[in-house]
């Protein structure tokens, strides 16, 4: 019932847990879409929108191993507070370059493989974290909420992002007119870190 997949927000460090998940999910969907976008802006290649995606799927990939043992090792939530920092800093690091104009494709390369190297470390310690969290007993509802959440963000980022990036354009035919919009995304974005 409705009531027992609440149980586990009466939990204080899962409410917290989720909480900042459910913020982070938001400003991640919200990214999904103003960095292809910034990409397209700034190239006008889709093939280059593949090669960001590669530079931050592949570090990805090689290093998760990594972070599932650097998590296993130290504590779940170091690992998450320090990707949560990382993030932060990328993210209005990038809003404040693309705000500027001063952003360049080399650096979108670079913050790309950052991020991708971060999400190999922050996947495996979200994972880890919640059995630590609640009893055995309320694992699957503090699942379903999480999973529940991450399924919503996914619909719910992509819309705010497009309404924040069009709001905040400029208009006229040129490349920049939605920057302002874009730079506004990281920015949310990377606010949200500090909370999550």
């Amino acid at each position: 019932s409705q009531w027992e997949l609440a149980q586990p927000l009466k939990v204080r460090n899962y409410r917290l847990l989720w909480v900042g998940s459910v913020i982070a999910m938001i400003g991640s969907n919200l990214t999904m879409i103003a960095f292809p976008w910034l990409v397209l802006k700034l190239t006008g290649d889709s093939l280059a929108m593949g090669a960001v995606l590669a530079v931050t799927g592949i570090p990805r990939a090689l290093f998760m191993i990594f972070g599932g043992a650097l998590t296993d090792r130290y504590s779940a939530r170091i690992v998450m507070i320090c990707s949560s920092w990382v993030r932060m800093i990328l993210l209005l690091l990038l809003a404040y370059l693309v705000f500027s104009h001063a952003i360049e494709m080399w650096m979108v390369y670079i913050i790309a493989f950052i991020f991708g190297i971060v999400d190999a470390f922050a996947w495996p310690a979200s994972t880890a974290i919640l059995p630590k969290l609640v009893p055995v007993s309320l694992l699957p509802p503090a699942n379903a909420l999480m999973q529940g959440f991450s399924q919503i963000s996914v619909m719910l980022g992509p819309v705010l992002a497009g309404l924040l990036i069009a709001g905040l354009s400029t208009g006229g035919g040129d490349d920049s007119a939605d920057l302002p919009g874009i730079a506004m995304v990281f920015f949310i974005d990377g606010c949200g870190f500090i909370v999550s």
